[in-house]
């Protein structure tokens, strides 16, 4: 018995998450599969009708399906990964997790069924200023705003603005305790969305760079 750590894709409903975006974690008392901005998703050996391979195809790999009766979870829950789908059901078999089903709920168990998925984890109202900033500073490339005064476009001003802003705020995200508490809905935490803000800080910063340099 121990844990198991597997990093792969997912798909949880209709949304699909790419390898590396999903975790499954596992030992005796839950799974826990984390979908980055998508799904957080909790389940005790009680919520499991049983875990098999899954029978669609997918690039990102062999998967597995979590067959449960979690009544606010999607239905259509499976991860994958790299690793042989049967290898995979085996080592969670390993960590001891399928010998608990029927066991009595300890306080930890009321945490788990309490539980709710989280979907998007930014809260609606700074989301939605970020989204009508950032559209009203591409509409001000599209529309030519941005020409100087020779009339000569400066290419991608507003684009260049909303990467800047992109990468400042997934960097406060990373490092201000007190920006997450603004930004960031209750009960989200850093760890479940880490390495989708370093991929966003990466794709902004690179895309700057390039971006600077064509203009010239």
């Amino acid at each position: 018995m121990g844990e198991l750590k597997i990093t792969g894709g997912a798909c949880v409903g209709k949304v699909n998450a790419s390898f590396p975006f999903a975790t499954l974690q596992a030992d005796k008392d839950k799974i826990v599969l984390n979908v980055s901005l998508v799904a957080n998703l909790y389940f005790r050996p009680e919520d499991i009708i049983t875990i098999r391979p899954c029978v669609e195809s997918s690039e990102e790999g062999e998967g597995i399906e979590i067959i449960h009766h979690i009544a606010n979870y999607d239905r259509n829950v499976i991860f994958r990964s790299t690793d042989n789908a049967e290898d995979v059901i085996r080592r969670i078999r390993e960590t001891g997790f399928l010998d608990n089903v029927g066991m009595s709920n300890s306080e930890n168990d009321y945490k788990i069924i309490n539980q709710k998925k989280v979907r998007f984890p930014v809260k609606r109202t700074p989301a939605i200023i970020f989204t009508l900033l950032c559209l009203l500073l591409i509409l001000t490339d599209v529309s030519g705003i941005t020409k100087n005064f020779s009339g000569k476009m400066l290419l991608n001003i507003g684009i260049l603005t909303v990467l800047g802003l992109l990468f400042f705020n997934s960097f406060l995200l990373l490092y201000s305790e007190n920006f997450r508490k603004v930004i960031l809905k209750k009960g989200v935490k850093l760890n479940n969305i880490r390495k989708t803000i370093i991929y966003l800080m990466i794709f902004s910063g690179i895309t700057i760079i390039f971006l600077s340099v064509t203009r010239f």
